[in-house]
């Protein structure tokens, strides 16, 4: 009870730094939509007072908040000229495709890379793949996502180019369906910067991975299941591999806050529909309702994302449940 108090107090303190921060900016920021010379100067100011833009900030948030949560109204937006909460609603499912797309890749790719580095630990193979690894971490997102854009364009594939589908297709069928392109139009579209965004997740649950197999591999329980006659392979996966699942799962805690800038700059970079997009629009508008309103429900989703693999973690943790002993090297 006191930790989801402590969420909703976040997000409410969250709300009010939000609205603040927008209208105490300088400038108006009815401007966007008020710049129109065949809007009289009367109108205007009708317009204006209409949105509450005559009053105080304080007494527009609390407008805005008693509107809020008595009918789950988060106000109109001054850009598009339409309620935020049907803005958000068109939005949110692309990003939220898109996250948890790049979350799969990561949580996939990263587990296989740090097993197979810790498999073949001391090989040749294995210290020049940790060597490309410690390159492409330090890669940011968005200049991965430029350079991979750019390949993609050159060969005509980039998503949203005008050959992307039929190019696309070439590969996969000779016959041209108009149901068939959009599907593939749209899943090249999100498979693309889920890849570029969930690279990055990849490469830090891998050196996670490696680093937690390494320190629980002389846990007293693998001893005593060698022990007893128990194979290399049985040992591993029956016993290791679970035991360091624990840490990715940790890992995974950080890095989803950590997605949204990533998030953010990819639904840019690829002009993909997104939460991400639209409070960037937002923000160039100044407008204020749609701020708060995105801002709000990223931050609600990476909460409610936050307490999920939390749980998740306290659930699995074999050694919350006496399923397995855990220690570090002797």
């Amino acid at each position: 009870m006191r930790l989801l108090l402590s969420r909703l107090l976040l997000l409410l303190a969250l709300s009010w730094g939000l609205f603040m921060a927008v209208r105490l900016t300088p400038g108006d920021p009815f401007a966007a939509v008020a710049e129109d010379a065949r809007i009289t100067p009367e109108t205007r100011e009708q317009l204006r007072q209409s949105w509450q833009l005559d009053k105080p900030v304080s007494v527009q948030y609390l407008g805005w908040l008693k509107t809020a949560l008595t009918t789950g109204n988060l106000g109109l937006s001054l850009s598009q000229q339409r309620p935020v909460t049907k803005i958000l609603q068109s939005v949110i499912p692309p990003t939220l495709a898109l996250g948890a797309m790049a979350l799969g890749v990561g949580l996939l790719g990263g587990t296989l890379l740090g097993v197979w580095q810790f498999q073949s630990r001391g090989r040749p193979s294995a210290r020049r793949l940790e060597t490309v690894l410690t390159v492409f971490a330090a890669i940011p997102d968005f200049v991965l996502g430029v350079g991979v854009l750019a390949l993609l364009t050159w060969i005509g594939l980039a998503p949203g180019s005008a050959s992307q589908s039929r190019d696309l297709l070439s590969l996969l069928s000779s016959e041209t369906v108009d149901g068939w392109t959009a599907w593939v139009h749209s899943m090249w579209s999100l498979a693309v910067p889920s890849l570029v965004l969930g690279t990055g997740v990849a490469l830090m649950i891998a050196r996670v991975q490696y680093a937690e197999l390494q320190r629980v591999e002389h846990a007293p329980s693998l001893v005593m299941a060698v022990s007893l006659g128990a194979s290399p392979r049985e040992v591993f996966w029956r016993y290791l591999w679970p035991l360091s699942l624990g840490a990715t799962l940790d890992m995974l805690a950080i890095l989803i806050p950590a997605m949204c800038g990533g998030v953010v700059v990819l639904e840019q970079l690829f002009r993909r529909p997104g939460l991400g997009s639209t409070l960037v629009g937002a923000v160039a508008g100044r407008d204020a309702h749609l701020i708060v309103g995105a801002g709000l429900v990223g931050a609600f989703i990476v909460v409610s994302a936050r307490v999920a693999v939390d749980a998740l973690s306290q659930w699995y943790d074999p050694r919350a449940h006496g399923r397995i002993s855990s220690g570090g090297r002797s």
